[in-house]
């Protein structure tokens, strides 16, 4: 079996188109480049390269462990180049969020301790969980529980979505209106992607209806910004959000017709089950549920 240096060796010299620039770019002489490459052909018993005048060219077997080695090398470093990275910070937690940026709240009611280890990613929405399977971050919080031999999942707080908009949007004057009606209005979303559990799952799907015109912001932070300037726009957010947005302008409307009970979940995986941000991360969820 060939090392990485061999590959290392291949690939330079497709990249330099000559043994001696290979050798120099590899920092090694020429003749132990010239070694290293006989060693590759002692080692699989065939010729890797053919001689053109002072050319080296590819045969077939050299052409198919270039191929290899361009496959190889970029995932050896990018691996070493985290194992260095989690070696250095392994006193970190990584938190992973999505859409809902809004939870950016909490770190004014974390510890001091617990928000200087917390190290935070941003995904989107329908890569969140994947993201934690692997083990890119060690939690995340999600409205849709997971339950692993390797993942813990804690209930945070109840909550619920709620028909939200501008206070001076047409619907909120409406007495009595459907869910199409809902649809007539351009709508916003932090992901068109089917989410378990949230407005398209729980609220159109069952009306058999969708929104004429959809329009996709990947922040709630951000969603709640346009529907504080437009007066068109209608969304369906968690009410906890809509209760501490710094926006005075925006309402939510709350009818069994078009309301959603759903929960709140921390997921994280058991080897960081012991550390201490994950509690304090959970009592500053609470915190901000409480408030009203």
């Amino acid at each position: 079996m060939l090392d990485i240096k061999h590959y290392e060796l291949i690939c330079a010299i497709d990249e330099h188109r000559s043994l001696k620039d290979a050798a120099s770019a590899l920092g090694l002489t020429q003749p132990a480049a010239t070694y290293r490459l006989r060693e590759i052909e002692k080692r699989l018993t065939v010729n890797i390269y053919d001689k053109r005048g002072r050319k080296l060219v590819l045969s077939p077997s050299g052409e198919r462990l270039l191929k290899a080695g361009k496959l190889l090398l970029p995932f050896v470093r990018k691996a070493e180049a985290e194992a260095v990275m989690l070696g250095r910070s392994d006193s970190y937690i990584r938190w992973g969020v999505s859409a809902y940026d809004t939870f950016d709240t909490i770190l004014q009611y974390l510890p001091e301790a617990s928000f200087d280890k917390l190290d935070i990613n941003r995904y989107n929405t329908s890569n969140l969980v994947n993201a934690l399977f692997e083990r890119e971050v060690d939690f995340i919080i999600n409205t849709t529980p997971v339950n692993t031999k390797d993942f813990h999942c804690e209930k945070i707080f109840d909550d619920e979505l709620l028909l939200t908009l501008n206070h001076k949007h047409p619907l909120n004057t409406a007495k009595n209106f459907s869910i199409e009606k809902i649809t007539e209005y351009p709508y916003l979303t932090y992901s068109r992607a089917y989410q378990p559990d949230m407005e398209f799952d729980t609220i159109f799907r069952p009306n058999n209806c969708s929104p004429n015109t959809i329009r996709e912001a990947d922040s709630v932070s951000l969603i709640l910004r346009i529907l504080s300037m437009n007066k068109q726009y209608v969304t369906f957010l968690s009410a906890w959000v809509v209760r501490n947005s710094p926006f005075e302008n925006i309402t939510t409307l709350k009818k069994a017709a078009y309301s959603v009970p759903c929960t709140w979940y921390i997921i994280y995986h058991q080897s960081v089950e012991s550390r201490p941000e994950i509690r304090e991360v959970i009592r500053a969820l609470q915190t901000i549920a409480e408030i009203r």
